[in-house]
């Protein structure tokens, strides 16, 4: 599938997937003819988790630490509810307490 059809379907915009792609997140295969990317059904799970993890919060460097296996979801889940800890202790208004 094109750009075009992966945008649609997951709602990332196109800036914003070829970022993904600058970053090492996403290899699609390109078309030996012209050069275009295609990607495929394995290309756009990975985009659907990227946008599902960077809706947590978790940064790119976790994410690519994340696919090489150096770092298991579960420990960044963890470290990312740590943050959330920090950031709330620094409300003006923090209704924990």
């Amino acid at each position: 599938m094109k750009i075009k059809e992966l945008e649609t379907r997951t709602g990332i915009k196109k800036t914003n997937i070829r970022y993904y792609e600058r970053e090492g997140l996403m290899t699609p295969h390109r078309n030996d003819e012209n050069n275009y990317r295609e990607y495929s059904e394995e290309d756009l799970r990975q985009l659907e988790r990227i946008k599902v993890l960077r809706l947590l919060g978790i940064s790119i460097t976790d994410i690519k630490d994340l696919n090489k296996g150096g770092l298991a979801l579960e420990d960044a889940v963890k470290e990312r509810l740590q943050q959330l800890d920090e950031e709330e202790k620094m409300l003006p208004f923090n209704p924990s307490k």
